[in-house]
């Protein structure tokens, strides 16, 4: 394993989420085919990623930085993920009110604030022996070959 693989597939999946997200949060400006594709994007490329993020990441920074900050970033997460099922969920978007559209984009502003937050985790990666980061690394792919969807992970803790 190259030294520094696990931090360059974080930023990978980070950049490709962020994409995501303004994808996602730019086509809701319109009622077309793109706010669906955006969506179903967003919910294939950010799930195995933020799988890795609640499941392996998060309890390694709570060692440091406690429960409560581990919490708040789940529940980022949560409320992001919610506002891409409601928008997976519809069936014409010709009928959702501007108030909810808004509703939605204040959620993906969120989810791409959040990114910037997150990225800064990185340095926790970075400071895992070379073993625990093949570990960790191996841990990331696995649940890229399993290609669970956010949604289907967010429903899963439920």
């Amino acid at each position: 394993m190259h030294k520094n693989q696990l931090e360059k597939e974080f930023i990978a999946d980070h950049s490709s989420t962020s994409r995501g997200l303004k994808a996602l949060k730019d086509a809701l400006t319109s009622n077309g085919d793109a706010v669906l594709e955006a969506a179903r994007e967003l919910d294939r490329i950010a799930g195995p990623h933020i799988a890795f993020e609640e499941q392996w990441l998060y309890p390694l920074v709570a060692k440091s930085r406690g429960h409560e900050f581990q919490h708040h970033m789940t529940s980022e997460h949560d409320e992001v993920v919610k506002a891409l099922a409601e928008i997976k969920a519809c069936d014409d978007l010709a009928t959702v009110s501007a108030a909810s559209k808004a509703e939605w984009q204040r959620h993906l502003q969120t989810g791409l604030d959040h990114v910037v937050t997150c990225g800064t985790l990185l340095s926790h990666l970075s400071t895992l022996d070379e073993t625990e980061r093949a570990e960790m690394l191996q841990r990331l792919q696995d649940l890229r070959d399993v290609g669970i969807l956010w949604t289907e992970l967010a429903a899963k803790k439920v």
